[in-house]
């Protein structure tokens, strides 16, 4: 189910975009709030897939909240604007992963808007998990290499003999590799 952040200056406008919102995602949990100011913290401090931010707001620049936003959450951002404003906020918003939407918004481009945004946050999401396991395999590769340069240092073994006391070490204890590289370094480092 998608959380659905909604930021309108007005009652009447939070009611009909959050029935448009309502025909495109109808299982979405939506939140609908009247100030930047709020909409900031709410964003900070919770997890919302989307945030769809209807401009001006009274209190605060939309696009600015948009791409603080995009920028510093995984939040994926529509900023809807008028269409004389379309053009200026579209450049302002360029590379910082905020969609632009020109108003009156109709059904068919909500559609199309939501589609896509949902198609980006699946590939970022995909990118995002990839990045964690390619560090967290990193984060293991540094601490053995680690406790090898230790072993080789206070045992005056090879690198290869380093790496099968490693391998020993967990294969005898059954933890991983890098849980016994992180004991041969607590144990060699306090000598």
């Amino acid at each position: 189910m998608d959380r659905i952040l909604i930021v309108t200056p007005g009652e009447k406008s939070a009611a009909g975009l959050s029935a448009l919102i309502r025909k495109v995602s109808p299982s979405a949990e939506l939140t609908v709030l009247t100030s930047a100011s709020q909409a900031r913290r709410a964003v900070l401090d919770d997890a919302f897939d989307f945030l769809v931010v209807n401009s001006p707001l009274l209190d605060d620049s939309a696009s600015e909240l948009c791409r603080m936003a995009a920028l510093n959450t995984d939040t994926s951002c529509l900023l809807l604007v008028k269409e004389e404003f379309f053009e200026a906020t579209l450049n302002e918003c360029e590379g910082s992963g905020v969609a632009v939407v020109s108003k009156p918004v109709v059904y068919p481009v909500l559609y199309q808007s939501f589609s896509l945004l949902k198609s980006v946050k699946g590939k970022t999401d995909t990118l995002r998990h990839e990045n964690e396991r390619l560090r967290a395999k990193l984060e293991e590769v540094k601490l053995i290499s680690q406790a090898k340069c230790l072993l080789i240092e206070k045992k005056g073994c090879s690198e290869e003999a380093a790496h099968h006391l490693i391998e020993r070490r967990a294969m005898n204890s059954r933890i991983s590799a890098k849980e016994a590289a992180g004991q041969i370094l607590r144990i060699y480092s306090d000598n």
